[in-house]
């Protein structure tokens, strides 16, 4: 019987543990595919962004530094679709370089509150956008370029006061103490109104558009609900007592869709929760989405 030769150990051919490996296929023909010796592309230099629903509920620390130095922009009237592409956008076209970008994109819509932060990186650079940009075109619509402010003040000016207790609202500052007339059947829902926060100016053109009726108070204007700032157009709102029912039953029969002093059509309806209505008045008690 012959000896059959065997290989010695050194003599083997070792084998690959990826020998049933498969090296190709869709997956190997891919652009996507990279081995790991490839070297990532370097991508350009681009602003931080937030874009999360917390971007101005719990502010980071950059916010109070930005702010200080004056390198925070507030943009405001910005059309709701737009992105942090189109903010970006608008800065660079005029050659200036942003550090950062919050706006807060709503997962469920893809809307944005029609406002946003940017900081830029000087101070000299901030305050020469504001002049620049201030009314530029975005997606159709001018924005406003202002200071960025502290969420502290952002919270004071926008927090809706309750309108339930001492008869529905208080009296505005600064106006002659018009009573405030406790028969709400009396009283007139308008809504469509824009962000408005100079009390006598909006009390003096709501006199102006009610001329001819004999008004006893204007109210307050009342923040929208949040879901609202979603929506396009304006959803603040304010009530306006007259010195009797026929009085705010007239007004609303013959000024609701009228062109209001700000330029859109103003919503003239009852005011929620009043059912008396003048003798032989056909119009319905309407209630506004933000009527409280």
């Amino acid at each position: 019987m012959a000896d059959t030769e065997i290989p010695r150990p050194e003599e083997q051919t070792p084998q690959s543990p990826f020998q049933n490996v498969r090296t190709n296929g869709r997956a190997f023909n891919s652009p996507n595919w990279r081995m790991k010796s490839e070297s990532s592309p370097q991508a350009s230099p681009s602003p931080r962004t937030n874009t999360s629903r917390t971007a101005f509920a719990r502010p980071g620390p950059h916010v109070p530094q930005a702010i200080s130095e004056g390198r925070r922009l507030y943009v405001g009237n910005m059309p709701y679709t737009a992105k942090s592409e189109d903010v970006e956008a608008l800065f660079t076209a005029a050659e200036y370089l942003i550090e950062r970008i919050d706006i807060a994109i709503d997962p469920f819509t893809g809307r944005n509150p029609s406002y946003c932060f940017v900081d830029l990186q000087t101070k000299e650079h901030a305050q020469q956008a504001m002049t620049e940009l201030d009314g530029r075109d975005m997606l159709g619509r001018p924005v406003k370029i202002k200071p960025g402010v502290a969420k502290s003040a952002e919270r004071a000016a926008e927090q809706p006061r309750s309108p339930v207790a001492m008869g529905r609202w208080r009296p505005q500052e600064g106006t002659s103490g018009a009573k405030v007339n406790s028969d709400s059947s009396q009283r007139v829902y308008v809504g469509g109104l824009p962000r408005l926060t100079e009390a006598e100016s909006v009390e003096s053109n709501m006199r102006t558009f009610f001329q001819g009726y004999s008004v006893e108070n204007v109210s307050k204007v009342f923040t929208p609900h949040p879901a609202k700032r979603f929506e396009p157009g304006d959803h603040y709102y304010l009530f306006v007592d007259f010195s009797s029912v026929d009085e705010a039953q007239r007004a609303m029969d013959t000024l609701n869709g009228h062109q209001g002093p700000w330029g859109g059509p103003l919503r003239v309806q009852r005011a929620r929760g009043t059912t008396n209505k003048p003798e032989g008045s056909s119009t319905p008690g309407a209630e506004g989405d933000e009527q409280v």
